[in-house]
């Protein structure tokens, strides 16, 4: 009986033994893979876990240890790489970005950004509410979930560049509207004008019994050259009150007393039939007689 008590104890006794020291292994073990992962959060890769003169089982452990450091190490330089990559581009566009928190806090902006908010520090909107409303800058809002958390990413484009451009090709517009409606104008009148001078300088009207037929259309010419200058003078005047066309002043008038002047500029026989003779127009009589020009 004694004997079976004793080996009883022994075979506890070794249990005890080699369950403390299986405790301890594992605890040595678990306290390896808490330390690996506490300082490749805190990005320490700088470690390293011996395989020399180890047990086998430590062994295989460190080993592996070493292979899940070196693949996490391996995955962080990827993304870091990919970060800079990505920030390079950002700072690379002309369009400003900026990533806003629920609390307005900015956590995230690229060199455009600074640029166009004109500051060397952005840490939470209110530094930029008031520039934000600059007419000069359009924003663009997106909405995003970023980590688990609610975001907003703003963009910001200077559009006063663009704004230029427009007015430059207004200006330009302008300029060839102004020289083609001058040319169109003055080119008939011009040469009505020689042709009054031609027939001003010949024999028959300088004679004393010059028809009055010749004199009518001799005065009609000159009302026409007279007509069609003011209304050229009071096209450009209108241009310049500023880069706008000029408002249509609608009258009645004789439309073939018109259509007989805008024959005149045509300086060739022009044949006109209005019916009934005295239909009347509603309408700016000075832009119509562009478009016929």
């Amino acid at each position: 009986m004694d004997y079976k008590l004793i080996v009883i104890i022994v075979v506890l006794l070794v249990a005890v033994v080699g369950y403390v020291r299986l405790y301890r292994h594992y605890r040595r073990n678990i306290k390896k893979v808490r330390f690996l992962f506490d300082a490749i959060d805190n990005g320490d890769f700088s470690f390293n876990f011996p395989t020399e003169k180890r047990n086998k089982e430590d062994k295989i452990l460190h080993q592996s240890l070493n292979r899940i450091k070196l693949f996490l190490q391996h995955t962080r330089e990827e993304q870091m790489e990919r970060e800079k990559y990505y920030e390079q581009i950002l700072n690379a566009v002309d369009t400003g970005i900026m990533v806003v928190d629920s609390h307005d806090n900015i956590m995230q902006h690229n060199q455009a950004a600074l640029r166009l908010l004109d500051t060397d520090v952005l840490t939470h909107i209110n530094q930029v509410k008031g520039k934000l409303k600059d007419e000069h800058l359009a924003k663009h809002e997106t909405q995003a979930m970023l980590k688990d958390k609610h975001v907003r990413i703003i963009a910001l484009s200077d559009v006063s560049h663009e704004l230029s451009n427009q007015e430059v090709d207004s200006w330009i517009k302008l300029i060839r509207v102004l020289t083609h409606e001058i040319m169109n104008t003055i080119t008939p009148v011009t040469s009505l004008s020689e042709t009054l001078l031609k027939e001003l300088g010949s024999q028959e009207l300088y004679a004393a019994k010059s028809s009055s037929a010749e004199q009518a259309k001799l005065k009609q010419g000159l009302e026409t050259i007279h007509k069609t200058g003011t209304e050229l003078l009071a096209f450009v005047n209108n241009y310049r009150r500023f880069t706008h066309v000029p408002q249509p002043q609608p009258a009645l008038f004789y439309v073939e007393p018109f259509l007989e002047r805008m024959a005149m500029l045509c300086n060739h026989e022009v044949e006109i039939a209005v019916t009934p003779k005295d239909l009347l127009a509603y309408a700016d009589e000075s832009l119509i007689s562009h478009v016929v020009t």
